[in-house]
Formats: structure tokens, C-alpha cells, sequence
């Protein structure tokens, strides 16, 4: 009987601990393709932005491609290294 407020806190910092990680995923869910969606609208208009005679470097064309192949997995994993850092500082 002694323990059982002991008990009751381990059970309640689980609990908590289990809201926290749902809570997380769920903003993680929303945020994440927002903040994909805003970095391509970004790379487009700074695409049509450029003078049409700079298409014709082979430089250019080969990192405007990079930019939108490796570009939304880079926002991706930033936003949810982000947000799992800051669970793990609120977890501590």
C-alpha cells in the first residue's frame, strides 16, 4: 500500500510520455508536408525568376534538378529531426 503513489507516478510519466509521442507524430503529420509544400513553391519561383538564357548551362539545369530531387527529403528529415529533438528535450 505504501508504494502505490509511487506506482500511480511511474504509471501517470507513462501516460504522459505516450500523449507526448502522439502529439508529436500528429503535428509532425501536419507540419511536414506544409513546410514541403512552401520549400517547392519557393524553388519554383525562384526558378521562374531567372534570366531564360541561364537554362542553357548544363551547371544550372543539373542543380536545379538536384534541388528538386534531393530537396523535399532534406525538408523532410529536418523538420522531423526537429521535432524529435525537441520531444526528447521535453521528455528529459
Amino acid at each position: 500500500m505504501a508504494a502505490l503513489p509511487a506506482i500511480a507516478m511511474v504509471v501517470a510519466a507513462g501516460a504522459v510520455r505516450g500523449l507526448l509521442d502522439a502529439s508529436v507524430a500528429a503535428v509532425q503529420g501536419a507540419l511536414v508536408p506544409r513546410v514541403e509544400q512552401q520549400a517547392q513553391d519557393d524553388l519554383h519561383a525562384a526558378v521562374l525568376d531567372v534570366d531564360l538564357a541561364a537554362f542553357d548551362d548544363a551547371d544550372f539545369t543539373e542543380l536545379v534538378e538536384r534541388a528538386t530531387m534531393d530537396g523535399p527529403t532534406r525538408v523532410r528529415n529536418c523538420v522531423r529531426d526537429t521535432g524529435d529533438l525537441i520531444a526528447g528535450l521535453v521528455s528529459v
